[in-house]
């Protein structure tokens, strides 16, 4: 069922990216919905692609989902994907996603599970928030 999932979602990015293309000579104008659009299926298919290779790997499909949106963003080839990065209406997408998958994983979590595993998951979690305040409050620098 999954490589259904990831066939139909290259098929849309093939006929979304292709329908910008052609559209681009039509009075010069940018379609940001379409590049937004684009932004998001390639993201999307990038997750699928990632989850349904580390799944066949025998690793958990979040690991492959992360390593696929490493990839993207580092890749050297990938020069034509750099508006991925810098389009703020995806940035505001990335940033409800991920809000939304904590929420999520808040929970199914308690503080008693949290301090089954023990002190290393407690640590772990304390760096990863506090990490994410500092962060928030760099940007907010900028």
């Amino acid at each position: 069922m999954k490589a259904i999932h990831v066939i139909l979602m290259c098929g849309a990015l093939l006929l979304l990216g292709g329908g910008l293309a052609l559209s681009r000579g039509h009075a010069g104008s940018f379609d940001e919905l379409g590049w937004l659009a684009l932004g998001l299926a390639i993201l999307v298919t990038a997750a699928l692609v990632g989850g349904h290779v580390a799944t066949w790997a025998g690793q958990p499909a979040v690991l492959g989902e992360l390593l696929a949106g490493v990839i993207l963003g580092n890749l050297p080839g990938l020069a034509r994907l750099r508006f991925i990065g810098a389009d703020s209406s995806l940035d505001m997408l990335s940033r409800v996603g991920m809000l939304l998958l904590l929420f999520e994983v808040g929970l199914d979590l308690s503080v008693r599970d949290l301090f089954a595993v023990g002190p290393s998951s407690l640590l772990v979690a304390s760096i990863g928030t506090a990490a994410a305040l500092s962060s928030a409050r760099r940007r907010r620098r900028c």
